[in-house]
């Protein structure tokens, strides 16, 4: 396993302040990620993660951003980044979203997007645990600010969500 933790980044560039693809068993406990552009963290096809008591704030994309990723996000400050607090698509392994501050960000605090879209065929659903979280006073009354999920039922996908 792979751990970052007890640091703070900021200011980078690129796609996150944090990159991590076709990770696995990475854990990110106790950072301070700010004011990046791109996503706080940017995870892509990462297996089995843990993202775990970090303050992310003020990047300039979602404050976490999950791809094709399964794992934790837990005990996380999440506020005021420009898009989504925690935005997660084709994640069929699951993604366990518990017990995180989402404030302030510009869109919604959870955004799920179930479906993905690729040359006209559905591609990979997404499974997505949301529990015990506070989501408060974001700015996306279009989408739905507290938590937003995207999907459309057929027989070709298979996709669950469930939250409290």
């Amino acid at each position: 396993p792979t751990k970052l933790a007890g640091f703070t980044l900021s200011n980078g560039k690129g796609p996150g302040g944090v990159v991590c693809r076709s990770s696995v068993n990475l854990t990110i406990e106790n950072t301070r990620i700010l004011n990046n552009a791109g996503a706080g963290i940017y995870c892509k096809g990462a297996d089995k993660i843990t993202i775990h008591s970090n303050q992310i704030q003020g990047n300039s994309e979602a404050g976490i951003y999950l791809l094709n990723a399964s794992g934790m996000v837990t005990e996380n400050l999440v506020e005021r980044n420009s898009a989504s607090g925690i935005y997660v698509i084709e994640c069929p392994e699951g993604v366990g979203i518990e017990g995180n501050t989402i404030r302030e960000n510009n869109v919604s605090g959870v955004s799920i997007n179930a479906l993905s879209l690729q040359e006209g065929s559905l591609r990979r659903g997404t499974v997505a645990t949301v529990l015990f979280n506070r989501i408060e006073s974001n700015r996306a009354p279009e989408w739905g600010g507290g938590v937003n999920i995207n999907f459309s039922l057929s027989e070709s996908e298979r996709w669950h969500c469930r939250y409290r």
